[in-house]
């Protein structure tokens, strides 16, 4: 019982930090409106562009997605040695 119960709070600490690196940081992006964005008749229009994505976009995507397969490594290592603790 005590194994499903470490289980449990591992998976939920996993998907909170996906969620933390994934989708809550890239409002951080947005606050460096002058690195990214140049204003053009009251509008703001995206600097630099990287494969036609604008560069806050781009960042965005990468960046979460590299977060999102870290703290997928880490999970399944831990719940190997879990795994692997329980059956001894």
């Amino acid at each position: 019982m005590k194994g499903y119960r470490l289980e449990a709070w591992l998976t939920a600490i996993s998907f909170i930090l996906i969620f933390i690196f994934g989708g809550a940081i890239s409002s951080i992006y947005i606050l460096g409106i002058d690195a990214f964005f140049v204003e053009v008749n009251d509008l703001y229009r995206a600097v630099n562009y990287i494969m036609g994505f604008p560069q806050h976009y781009f960042l965005l995507i990468v960046l979460s997605w590299l977060g999102a397969t870290l703290i997928g490594i880490i999970w399944c290592l831990a719940m190997d040695r879990l795994e692997r603790k329980q059956k001894s």
